[in-house]
């Protein structure tokens, strides 16, 4: 008898149902937007300065340090997120939008007497500035018109073996007893500071 020929059942194949992929918004994405956001506040910021003599806004310090209305002035403060991602307030120069980490004299300043954009968007700001930086001037120390700078003495420790310091004995007495106490004044530190200089520049 012929052996009865099998037909192979086939398997129906399903077609996986494919689910929509959700785009992912990048993190730059975000950033740049955040930028933007903060360049717009400062740009209004600054507006609002022109109209109202460069008034800045009452900021709360994080220390009981005096505030210092000059610099304040010269820079808009903004919140904004650093490399860490952690928020960071940064300063930037009322004039020409210069970024910077802090807003100590020593960096506002000699920046603000050479802003073009901080002469011409604030004259009256750039002008104290100017004014400010010639009071510290050396000649206006040494001639009696400007503020020399608080002297502030190095402090050492009174024990400190790895520079041959030791502690003052009972038997030795102090050299204030000797000589008698001497305090120079900031003109004067000012002024030996000025001809040590000249001297060593003469020198060379």
């Amino acid at each position: 008898m012929p052996t009865p020929v099998q037909t192979p059942v086939q398997t129906p194949v399903q077609t996986p149902v494919q689910t929509p992929v959700q785009t992912p918004v990048l993190t730059t994405q975000l950033t740049n937007t955040a930028l933007q956001t903060a360049i717009e506040a400062r740009n209004d910021e600054r507006k609002r300065r022109q109209r109202n003599q460069n008034t800045p806004p009452r900021i709360k310090a994080k220390t009981g340090a005096p505030a210092n209305e000059l610099n304040a002035k010269l820079v808009i403060e903004s919140v904004e997120c650093n490399t860490h991602g952690k928020n960071t307030t940064y300063y930037y120069c009322v004039g020409c939008d210069k970024k910077c980490a802090n807003n100590a004299s020593a960096r506002l300043l000699p920046h603000a007497k050479d802003c073009l954009d901080l002469a011409r968007l604030f004259p009256q700001t750039h002008a104290d500035v100017l004014r400010v930086l010639g009071l510290c001037a050396t000649e206006s120390i040494l001639s009696g018109e400007g503020t020399a700078p608080a002297v502030r003495p190095n402090k050492r420790k009174a024990a400190d073996p790895e520079n041959n310091r030791v502690p003052l004995q009972s038997d030795q007495g102090r050299i204030t007893q000797t000589f008698g106490p001497s305090k120079l004044t900031g003109q004067q530190q000012t002024r030996i500071d000025f001809y040590l200089l000249r001297f060593l520049v003469c020198s060379a």
